[in-house]
């Protein structure tokens, strides 16, 4: 049998459900992780964790409904911010999350527009901290 597993990423933790092909929900799971408040509009959260809670949460999902990892075709990935991780060559994660709006709504505008990237600029919901060597 065909299932799908979806995945949000949320800013508490991660919530996942499985489902079948009618999509009927066979199992549900929330596995919890730390956000770190730092103050005014940040936040930090350790990708390792969001990766950890995806892993423990496929494992709880296939454990409770006896599935097969082979009959999963399929996965859905939501997240509340930045979802791709940038790597180094040895796999380790070059970044932290953290959130600070206007400030980086601002930088991002006037870039976007100096280098062309984003034709028309005129609206982002960023959650990502500016990159530092």
């Amino acid at each position: 049998m065909k299932k799908f597993i979806s995945y949000d990423l949320g800013t508490g933790g991660v919530k996942a459900s499985l489902f079948d092909e009618q999509l009927g929900v066979l199992a549900n799971s929330f596995i919890e992780y730390g956000t770190k408040y730092t103050g005014g509009n940040f936040h930090e959260q350790a990708p390792e964790d969001w990766w950890n809670g995806v892993a423990k949460s496929t494992r709880k999902l296939l454990e409770e409904t006896g599935t097969d990892p082979a009959e999963i075709v399929s996965l859905a990935l939501s997240g509340h911010s930045l979802v791709t991780v940038p790597m180094d060559k040895d796999g380790n994660m070059l970044l932290l999350i953290q959130e600070q709006k206007r400030k980086q709504k601002s930088f991002l505008k006037a870039s976007a527009k100096k280098t062309g990237i984003c034709g028309q600029a005129t609206d982002f919901r960023l959650h990502a901290i500016p990159f530092s060597s």
